[in-house]
């Protein structure tokens, strides 16, 4: 039992108020305080929560890719290296070689990915070296996100992570993060395609592909989309389901060489348990 106020008068009532009396409604509800003291109600949305950490074993993942530089017909990756990414590269996983094309980038480099033992998530940052190769200590089979950081300007040239000769990792000049719609699901931890975006520039026009590939599997096409001098935007009704060590990638073969187009896309990462 609780007093509420209502025009200048206290009324005895069954139901819950807040610290200054007033009633606990959908309107006004009533504020919940986790570890930390972050509130919670139900007028935060739930992806702002999950967000601020605020969702016990859920995070959000962000993905773009673009790719200024398309070939005609033929079918290349979103991310700025401009060719179909080369999954085949990883191999068994190891260390990755990193250099710029610019002796100017002596920043650090933060590489998220998963482990070749593993494949939980690891994260390492190494000092660049300019043109001269840097290998990271870490055993890396994905590559997740790249960042570059200095005190001073942003990459000046191309930075490339390399596994067996092969570029795995890209950043562009001046870009200082590195700009690829390719993702690996972490062990131990379920992902939720939430939506998706992807858009071309006026006059020029492409056939896109979402795709997927269980571990141990081949790729599979999740959606196929048709981009003439638009945006096409793809809310899933229901999140497509992809469980632990699943590749992502966003293709496209354009008609047009030097074609630039665009991507992006959300993801609900769970904790398996």
């Amino acid at each position: 039992m609780a007093q509420i106020r209502a025009n200048d008068e206290f009324y005895e009532t069954h139901g819950l108020v807040t610290s200054d009396g007033e009633l606990v409604t959908t309107a006004n509800p009533l504020p919940v305080t986790l570890a930390g003291g972050a509130a919670v109600s139900e007028n935060s949305t739930f992806g702002l929560n999950v967000a601020r950490g605020l969702v016990p074993g859920m995070s959000g993942i962000f993905k773009t890719g673009v790719n200024t530089a398309f070939g005609n017909g033929t079918e290349e990756s979103f991310w700025t290296h401009s060719v179909i990414y080369p999954w085949s590269g990883w191999g068994a996983g190891g260390t990755l070689s990193c250099y710029s094309s610019s002796a100017s980038d002596t920043g650090s480099l933060i590489i998220s990915g998963l482990n070749s033992a593993t494949w939980a998530t690891q994260t390492e940052t190494i000092t660049l070296n300019g043109t001269t190769p840097v290998v990271t200590t870490g055993s890396f089979i994905r590559i997740n996100s790249v960042r570059y950081n200095s005190s001073s300007t942003s990459n000046v040239g191309e930075i490339h992570l390399e596994r067996n000769g092969s570029t795995v990792g890209h950043i562009a000049p001046d870009s200082g993060v590195a700009q690829n719609a390719q993702y690996t699901v972490p062990a131990g931890y379920t992902a939720y395609v939430m939506q998706g975006t992807a858009n071309i520039g006026k006059g020029q026009d492409g056939t896109g592909y979402f795709k997927y590939r269980l571990y141990g599997g081949s790729f599979n096409r999740a959606m196929t989309f048709l981009l003439y001098q638009s945006t096409f935007d793809y809310t899933f009704a229901v999140p497509l389901q992809l469980p632990e060590k699943t590749d992502l990638d966003v293709t496209m073969i354009a008609a047009n060489t030097g074609t630039a187009a665009s991507c992006e896309y959300s993801i609900l990462l769970i904790a398996n348990s």
